[in-house]
């Protein structure tokens, strides 16, 4: 395995700027649970779906606003409340690591490459670091585990499945952009 050299303090950072943004953006389907399994125990029945929480909220509180105690109004509204954080948590990330592109010269390099943005560009940097490590594409993309692994003997070449191994998150990146690049390229 082709082994990269140590990661700066501020590739690092970077690291964890991607790493706290890709929770958040986990979470974010999940936060309407806890608001309608709470609600159901009142006999409130809402559709799933984060819009649909947010869509309803008004709508739900005025019509159930004697059915449920104020005192559980209290923490539905808190839980209501905080179903809007998400977004601007992943925009706050987001203009932090177009902050760090705007800064850095090869990140700018790569948004230049079609189909490759901001977040696709700063992991690049932040995860691989000096590219010219490897010596050719291929070597890269095995390190990120795209390659199929090799079982070669007696001058037969056999391949098998994709290796997967390497950086999870730098990988499903590479791996939408080209999905992108693939639907919209005529």
């Amino acid at each position: 395995m082709h082994c990269v050299p140590a990661k700066t303090a501020e590739q690092q950072a970077i690291l964890v700027v991607h790493q706290v943004r890709a929770a958040v953006v986990a979470a974010h389907p999940r936060a309407p649970n806890p608001i309608r399994g709470l609600l159901a125990e009142f006999g409130i029945v809402v559709p799933k779906g984060v819009d649909t929480m947010k869509a309803r909220r008004h709508e739900v509180r005025q019509r159930f606003a004697d059915d449920v105690p104020a005192l559980a109004w209290d923490e539905l509204d808190a839980l209501f409340d905080q179903l809007r954080t998400p977004h601007t948590r992943v925009l706050a990330y987001d203009r932090k690591l177009k902050a760090f592109i705007r800064q850095n010269p090869t990140a700018q390099r790569l948004t230049a490459v079609k189909g490759i943005g901001p977040i696709t560009a700063s992991a690049l940097v932040a995860t691989v670091g000096n590219a010219h490590e490897f010596r050719n594409g291929r070597q890269f993309a095995a390190w990120l585990g795209l390659t199929p692994r090799q079982h070669s003997t007696g001058g037969k070449k056999r391949l098998g499945r994709i290796a997967e191994r390497g950086d999870i998150h730098l990988r499903t990146l590479i791996v939408d952009v080209a999905r992108s690049e693939l639907m919209y390229t005529p």
